[in-house]
Order: structure tokens, then C-alpha cells, then sequence
């Protein structure tokens, strides 16, 4: 099992910067550089081999069968000709004139379905007339007759990734979106049309230069959609798809009010925050981790997502007559550490005073290692209730690596927690339960096509594997849920409001860094089942070997596979 890389750590970690611009670069990479230290984790992941399945799509601007056509039959223009069009199924002549759209472009059959004719050069909308490249425009920002303009954001730290190494060890971003990319357009593309990538390098810390990202592309380049790996967050999200409405699948996640804003347009492909901590404390109290008997503590940072994330937290709990003993808050500010050290050593004091054994934190990761810290410092072990908030579960394995030196392995050592993520497989070509999944597999043998061999001569030390939980993997998995709901649309009726309609009726998806996504008009993030892992030194050898037949230095053990969340 191998950990992942940098460049896909990296990813993780720009959301420690997102509250705030850091004051110097030398801070910055101070920080990222501790990361690099407790971040050595071995990432895997299992699935199940079921295919995508895509149901119940309604179309836009169909009439009943045997009905004539009907609809505008396109844009006004100079040199326009009559269209005579039936609609989907219908006998019946319908439609109404098309004319030529400004380009003068060549039309091409469309409009009502199997009883239409088209006739001459123009445009069209839905539901009748000539199809012309300027009708087009009028089905969806971005669509052609041959292409579907997509954009693909990759983080590009720059030079603060740069000096601290962040990039040469995992698979490359451009490589990873054209590989996907290649390979659906090789296919045959979305019912005939290509996806006409624009891949654009992004700053994650700098919020201005994105918010003109979002502009371009929404405003004055009027993409399709866009498709992000899991670096295009908070108010960036919102400016695409509740400002602009746009379509955007995303593998960030924040809290469920964030989706209803940015409903319709907003997809996740990572887990929703409230559905975590319900998960959690369903686990925990069936578990008997938690219990009306139990002394536990609460302690979150102080950005306004963890306020939100406490009063969720909070409702969970009292759902299940549970109230924690005492809370505790820390700050974060990424240029004054030493107030949250400060806070950390004092609530930890605090809990032990009190008795309290039991912890859930809400923390981003500097918190979390002060936190931890502090706990050492004081000699006090409570059981850590962690789970996919902040990544915690990742950073704690890497707090225990014994390549680092195992600076945390008394506290968090045999720590048992629930996880949305594949964690426990190694990123190898052999079947589960050990390595990947069917779709893993897939997109395993499309990045070894179309991107293997560059990648290879980028990175010599290249097992010939992709993560199973890193870059290529990541832009396989939200490039081809994509593909699979345009598809669902009928070629001549493929709008943003067809497309999200076709997101909302995706029932299953097989995904590897999740088994499987479940969409629907009200639920907006996709991983609905969990397994349950250990924290584990492999001082004992329970550790699978790694693929070469070495032995790993830590891992997470999978204790429960995939079973369907819990709810409070």
C-alpha cells in the first residue's frame, strides 16, 4: 500500500488556507512543510463493480407521440427556409420557420426527433425547426454540434508548492483530466459530441483571481459546465452555479445548506459534512462509544463552517439524548499558532479535570496537531471519535507513521472510526478485496493508454499504478459521472437544465474513492455508505504487505466494509 503523493496531499491541504490569505510566503511553505512531516499516509480503496445507472430523465421541449411539433424553429436570420419537423414519435407535420443562424452555418437534423425533416441551413430550439450552429447556442451554453465545452480546474500552488516539493511524485493533473477526456472521446464521445476540454491552472489560495475564473467562464465564455477535482471551494462554488447557474461536480464539501444555495447546479462527489457527523454519531452511540453514561467532549475550531458543523453536531446528539459535558473552541490563523496552542493545552487541562475520556474533534489540521499536542504534553489518552471531517482519519494515520517516527502512536494508535473514503486497499491492479474495483480498473487502464506512458517519463518511479485515492483517479471518477449524465440527455435537448435534471435521477454510479454515488433532487453529495477502519501501527504484521511483498509501517485496517450510513 502506498501513501499518497504529494501533489494529491496537496489538495487536502489548501483548505487550511481558505479562511484567510497567508502573510508571507515563508509562512505558508512553514506550514506545508510540517504537513509533509505528518501527512505520510497510505491511501487505498475498494468499490463495488456495479455500473452506472441513469434513470427517469425528463426531457425539455418534447410533445406527446402522434402530436405535431411544436416550438419556435430557430433563431430569425437573414436566408432563412421553412422546417417542417415532427415531434419525438409523431406523425403529424409540425414546426415553424427556421432561419439561418447569424453564422450562416450549415443545419443539421434536429428539433422534433424520429418524425422530423429538416430542411436548408438555420436554427433551432427544442421541440422543432432546423438545427444550425447558432440554434445550438439556444439547447446550452457551450454545445455544438460536435463538442461540449468543459472546464477542468486543476490547484497550481506555484511557487509555495514548488519549494516545499508538493509536486513529482503523484499523477499529473493535465495528464489525469486528458487522459479521462481521451478516452470518452474515443468512444464515440456524449451521443456524438466530443467534450472539448479547457484545462486552467488555478491558485486555491487566492480567491480574487478565482472569482475571475468563474466570471470568464461563466460570463463571457459561456461554458457548459465545469468539472473540478476537489479544489474549487466555498464562495467559488456559489459564484458558479447560484450566480452564474452553471453546472459544477466538485469533490469539496462543506455543510448541506451550502448545496441547497447552489442548487440546481451544484454536485458533490465527496461527503456532506452534516451527513458525517450524523454517520458518526449513529456509529459511535450502536457502538456503545457513545453512551448517556459517557463524559465526552466537543471541540471545534472557530471558522464559521465549524460553528455550523458544531450546531449539527449538536442535533445529532441530542437526537440521540446525548449531550456532550463540555466544549472547547480554538482559533485558527495560520500566522498565530500560538494562540491556538494556547487554547489547546488549556481545553485539554480542562477535560481532564473534568474526567472527560472521550473527544470528537472538529478541526482543521493545525488545530487537530495542536490538539494532539497538547494531549501528549499532559498525558492524556482519550478515545479519539474521528472521522472524514478535515481528513482527519488521513492525518492521523500519518501522525502514527513510524517513517516520521511515530510521534503520535500512543495517542492515536488503534483509534476505530468511521470513513465515507476507500481507505484500507492498496493502489495495485489486483482484485478486491485487495485493489481496485471494476471502475478503478477502468480508469487504471485509460490513464496506462492515454497517459501511462508521459507520466512514466515524468516519473521514474512510477509503479505503473494509479492512487486509488489520488489525482487520476479523482478526475476519473467526477469526469465520467459527468459523461454519464449528458448522456441521459437526448442529443438535441441537452441544456444545463436537462443535464442537472439527469444529475438529480442518477440512483448508482460505481466510483472508487467511494463504492458508489447516489443522487437525487434533494440530495446533492453522492458517498451514502461507510466502513469502519483502524489507525494501526504494524508492529504486530496485521497490515497487508505492501505490492512489491514489503512490509508497511502503518495502515488502516478494515474492520467493517461497506454498509449503508446511519442516520440519528
Amino acid at each position: 500500500m502506498s501513501g499518497p503523493a504529494l501533489s494529491v496531499r496537496a489538495r487536502r491541504w489548501w483548505r487550511l488556507f481558505r479562511t484567510q490569505q497567508p502573510r508571507g510566503t515563508q509562512a505558508v511553505t512553514l506550514v506545508v512543510a510540517a504537513l509533509l512531516i505528518a501527512d505520510l499516509v497510505a491511501l487505498g480503496t475498494n468499490g463495488s463493480s456495479s455500473n452506472p445507472k441513469v434513470t427517469g430523465v425528463s426531457s425539455p421541449g418534447g410533445v406527446a407521440s402522434g402530436q405535431p411539433g411544436a416550438g419556435p424553429g430557430g433563431t430569425a436570420g437573414n436566408g432563412g427556409t421553412s422546417g417542417t419537423t415532427g415531434a419525438a414519435g409523431g406523425s403529424g407535420t409540425g414546426g415553424t420557420t427556421g432561419g439561418a443562424g447569424p453564422s450562416g452555418g450549415t443545419g443539421t437534423t434536429g428539433g422534433g426527433g424520429p418524425g422530423g425533416v429538416s430542411t436548408g441551413p438555420g436554427g433551432s430550439q427544442p421541440g422543432g425547426g432546423v438545427n444550425g450552429t447558432a440554434g445550438l447556442q439556444a439547447l446550452g451554453n457551450g454545445v455544438t454540434s460536435s463538442s461540449i465545452k468543459v472546464v477542468f480546474p486543476w490547484p497550481n500552488l506555484g511557487p509555495v508548492g514548488q519549494a516545499v516539493g508538493l509536486y513529482g511524485s503523484s499523477e499529473n493533473d493535465t495528464l489525469s483530466i486528458n487522459a479521462a477526456v481521451d478516452a470518452i472521446n474515443a468512444a464515440g464521445g456524449i451521443n456524438g459530441r466530443k467534450i472539448d476540454p479547457e484545462i486552467v491552472a488555478f491558485n486555491p489560495l487566492d480567491d480574487a483571481s478565482m472569482r475571475a475564473d468563474c466570471i470568464q467562464w461563466t460570463q463571457d465564455q459561456h461554458v457548459f459546465a465545469v468539472v473540478d477535482a476537489d479544489a474549487w471551494h466555498d464562495a467559488n462554488q456559489l459564484c458558479i452555479t447560484q450566480e452564474n447557474h452553471t453546472p459544477l461536480i466538485s469533490s469539496w464539501t462543506t455543510v448541506t445548506n451550502w448545496t441547497s444555495m447552489g442548487n440546481p447546479n451544484l454536485w458533490w462527489t465527496g461527503p456532506d459534512v452534516n451527513e458525517v457527523l450524523d454517520n458518526l454519531v449513529a456509529w459511535a452511540a450502536g457502538s456503545h462509544y457513545l453512551a448517556k453514561g459517557t463524559k465526552f467532549g466537543v471541540v471545534a475550531a472557530d471558522r464559521e463552517g465549524d460553528t455550523l458543523s458544531v450546531a449539527s453536531l449538536n442535533r445529532d446528539l441530542a437526537n440521540k439524548g446525548l449531550k456532550a459535558a463540555d466544549s472547547g473552541s480554538m482559533h485558527f490563523d495560520l500566522a498565530d499558532a500560538a494562540t491556538a496552542q494556547v487554547q489547546a493545552r488549556d481545553i485539554v487541562t480542562r477535560f481532564n479535570a473534568e474526567g472527560i475520556h472521550t473527544v470528537i474533534p472538529l478541526l482543521p489540521y493545525t488545530d487537530f496537531l495542536y490538539f494532539v499536542q497538547a494531549a501528549k504534553e499532559q498525558g492524556w489518552f482519550p478515545r479519539w471519535l474521528l472521522s472524514d471531517y478535515e481528513f482527519e482519519n488521513q492525518a492521523a494515520l500519518g501522525l502514527i507513521d513510524p517513517s516520521s517516527g511515530g510521534p503520535y502512536a500512543q495517542e492515536l494508535n488503534n483509534a476505530v472510526n468511521p470513513t465515507f473514503f476507500d481507505l484500507g486497499n492498496c493502489d495495485c491492479g489486483k482484485p478486491l478485496p485487495v485493489g481496485y474495483d471494476q471502475f478503478g480498473q477502468q480508469c487504471q487502464n485509460n490513464f496506462a493508454k492515454y497517459s501511462g506512458a508521459a507520466w512514466a517519463k515524468q516519473n521514474q518511479g512510477w509503479s505503473g499504478n494509479i492512487e486509488t485515492t489520488g489525482t487520476a483517479m479523482t478526475w476519473c471518477t467526477n469526469i465520467d459521472l459527468f459523461a454519464a449524465a449528458a448522456r441521459a440527455v437526448p442529443p438535441n435537448q441537452l441544456t444545463q437544465s436537462a443535464f442537472d435534471q439527469a444529475m438529480a435521477n442518477i440512483t448508482s454510479f460505481a466510483g472508487q474513492l467511494a463504492p458508489d454515488y447516489q443522487f437525487s433532487s434533494t440530495r446533492r453529495a453522492g458517498p451514502h455508505e461507510f466502513r469502519v477502519v483502524e489507525e494501526h501501527v504494524n508492529s504486530d504484521s496485521k497490515c497487508p504487505p505492501k505490492v512489491n511483498g514489503g512490509s508497511q509501517g502503518d495502515c488502516w485496517l478494515i474492520l467493517q466494509d461497506w454498509q449503508q450510513e446511519q442516520k440519528t
